[in-house]
């Protein structure tokens, strides 16, 4: 797949949701296809979702994106959030599945998913994906990717 994206990583990502959608979905079913087996022994989500990040990164994003797996890193800090499903109030270390953003640089921060094995996700990972769409992040797109790994079938909201 070819996208015209812009040269200068100094300047806003110019990406529309549509091609964001197109290459996740390549993703997708390109992990479905070649790593069918992960769902067969049962892997862990983290291993699934390293697999996916792989697919997303060799998808020819400009070269000052980066795909991060489980990156839990905000400039020099830990990633933290007001998360209402946790059982101890206050602010929460965060560490989402999978970030497209260029490090450092938060108007150069993408996207923000969290994946789950089954074809649903949970209200723990909306609420981080929430989070991570608002201050001081800033991610353009935050996405909750059901895999249905058994059935063959996944479910994206955005």
């Amino acid at each position: 797949m070819t996208h015209a994206w812009p040269v200068d990583p100094w300047h806003p990502i110019a990406m529309n949701t549509t091609d964001l959608k197109n290459l996740l979905t390549e993703a997708v079913r390109q992990l479905i296809v070649t790593e069918w087996d992960l769902a067969v022994v049962g892997a862990h989500e983290r291993t699934v979702t390293s697999h996916l990040s792989r697919l997303i990164s060799d998808a020819g994003l400009p070269w000052w994106l980066r795909v991060d797996h489980d990156y839990n890193r905000h400039l020099l800090d830990t990633k933290r959030a007001w998360l209402p499903t946790t059982p101890t109030p206050g602010e929460d270390a965060i560490v989402p599945d999978i970030l497209i953003h260029h490090r450092g640089i938060d108007d150069q921060n993408l996207l923000a998913l969290e994946a789950k094995k089954a074809e649903l996700c949970d209200g723990h990972d909306e609420a981080k994906i929430r989070a991570l769409l608002q201050e001081p992040y800033h991610y353009r797109f935050g996405v909750l990717l059901g895999l249905g790994m058994r059935s063959n079938r996944y479910r994206s909201s955005w």
